[in-house]
């Protein structure tokens, strides 16, 4: 099976190798963590926000963004109007 690779110069993301090379974190939580890093500054990262964006239910997308906080790859925060969301670790 050959991988096919094209050369980009615009509309691509940048993801550090360490990220897919993590064997303790599940392939789910890495194709979410891609998902959002390939997302604009400022986007909907609350749970309702990343469901209406994408296949999966609301505990599945909760479940994802736990393990994405535990590898600390992700951190939760509060909106003023108190409801939960999350933003990608600037050190990524």
């Amino acid at each position: 099976m050959a991988i096919i690779r094209e050369e980009h110069q615009q509309n691509y993301t940048v993801i550090q190798n360490q990220i897919f090379n993590n064997p303790k974190m599940s392939i789910k939580a890495k194709g979410l963590l891609c998902f959002m890093l390939s997302k604009p500054n400022g986007c909907d990262f609350s749970i309702n926000g990343l469901k209406s964006q994408l296949k999966e239910g609301r505990d599945s997308i909760a479940s994802t963004l736990r393990e994405l906080e535990d590898f600390k790859y992700i951190r939760s925060e509060q909106s003023k109007n108190g409801s939960k969301f999350f933003t990608t670790q600037q050190t990524l």
